[in-house]
């Protein structure tokens, strides 16, 4: 909580770069978790009450960005936002259908042995989500541990369960997946990229600049960031928290 407060001073500090600076081309991923709508019971940064991510939703759009899904084609040539939820939470249920009404596609990373758990996706839910045109069921890990913090069988048995696990219960393949907490090594991408998982979405922060990337930057997003926050966050002016930071975010 600290490290945001920081780097919210910091924001504030250079509000007035918003017009001056230039988007960054690339493939802007947005890293989400929990929507409140009224009657949430998760209260924590990555909590977002609706309206404040509905404004998210239409300065994305007016500022002429291009929605898409995680596995989907990206063109560098388009200003593109990636949409994605981390965890699984019941909420995220609703912020689809709602999503649906605009055709604002969104990925939704599952912890597969969440699912049914209180607060998270039903079995049903996920079913019905993975049935919709505009949402990517992704892994998020089986239990959500840290990956590193495993012995190397183990965390190899936490990325195959997952993907199987999660493919049985959608009854489709699912060919993307984000680390939990953030935490990962580079033989672990190789070993998911091996499984089948074309893009891997990590919590390290920017933009991403290749197509075929295998490995994704993220941008988090958190509860108090409002409109003019979430300017700043599209600009790439919060992509100083890189990756080897120890105030990196985690997911």
């Amino acid at each position: 909580m600290l490290f945001y407060f920081k780097h919210l001073l910091k924001s504030c500090m250079g509000l007035t770069k918003v017009g001056r600076t230039k988007y960054i081309s690339g493939i802007r991923v947005l890293m989400y978790h929990s929507i409140d709508f009224g009657t949430s019971r998760i209260h924590d940064l990555y909590s977002l009450k609706w309206p404040v991510f509905a404004d998210h939703l239409k300065l994305i759009q007016k500022e002429g960005f291009e929605f898409k899904k995680m596995s989907d084609d990206w063109q560098m040539d388009k200003k593109t936002v990636v949409v994605t939820f981390d965890d699984g939470y019941a909420d995220n249920f609703e912020v689809a259908n709602k999503l649906a009404k605009d055709h604002i596609p969104l990925t939704i990373f599952i912890v597969s042995d969440f699912i049914g758990l209180k607060n998270y996706l039903t079995t049903a839910q996920v079913k019905e989500l993975a049935s919709m045109p505009h949402v990517e069921i992704g892994c998020h890990g089986k239990t959500h541990r840290p990956l590193t913090t495993l012995k190397r069988e183990e965390w190899m048995e936490e990325i195959k369960l997952s993907k199987s696990e999660l493919e049985y219960v959608s009854g489709r393949a699912v060919t993307s997946m984000s680390f939990p907490h953030g935490k990962y090594t580079e033989e672990m991408v190789y070993y998911a990229h091996g499984l089948g998982f074309k893009r891997i979405a990590t919590s390290d922060s920017g933009i991403n600049r290749d197509t075929d990337l295998v490995k994704i930057k993220r941008t988090a997003i958190f509860k108090y960031d409002y409109n003019w926050i979430m300017a700043q966050k599209l600009l790439g002016l919060w992509d100083h928290l890189s990756p080897g930071s120890s105030e990196k975010v985690t997911a």
